[in-house]
């Protein structure tokens, strides 16, 4: 009986982590352009919901516990819209409260521009705004 029980809360922690790691990949409906427009409120009606359901796993290591739901976030941006290029400059280096983020997003017409993204340590990420 206690194989049993262990074995169903294996599987129950397993299924967390693959409901934790299915995450910021529902990108799928992204309206890229938004980006290259700078067009920042449907990109946070789009994003925030999203990135808002990925909590904060804070270690030793990540004090706001959100850089791999960054990474993650990045990552899935490169892999959506293709047609740019998604760098994460800095990971909560902007002391403010709570501190940002920056992401560089580079156009194929060899522009870039910034955008940040609030860090906090008690919920999800959250974009924020572009800035050159």
């Amino acid at each position: 009986m206690k194989n049993l029980f262990f074995i169903l809360l294996l599987v129950l922690v397993v299924s967390c982590d693959k409901d934790q790691a299915r995450e910021i990949s529902d990108l799928a409906d992204l309206d890229c352009s938004l980006f290259q427009t700078r067009d920042i409120e449907p990109l946070k009606e789009f994003l925030n919901p999203i990135l808002g359901q990925h909590l904060p796993f804070i270690t030793s290591t990540d004090d706001y516990g959100n850089l791999l739901n960054m990474n993650k976030f990045v990552d899935d941006l490169n892999e959506t819209c293709t047609e740019m290029t998604f760098e994460l400059l800095c990971y909560a280096c902007i002391e403010t409260f709570p501190p940002l983020s920056e992401l560089q997003i580079n156009f194929a017409d060899s522009t870039s521009t910034i955008l940040d993204i609030v860090t906090h340590d008690d919920r999800g990420l959250e974009v924020l705004q572009f800035h050159d």
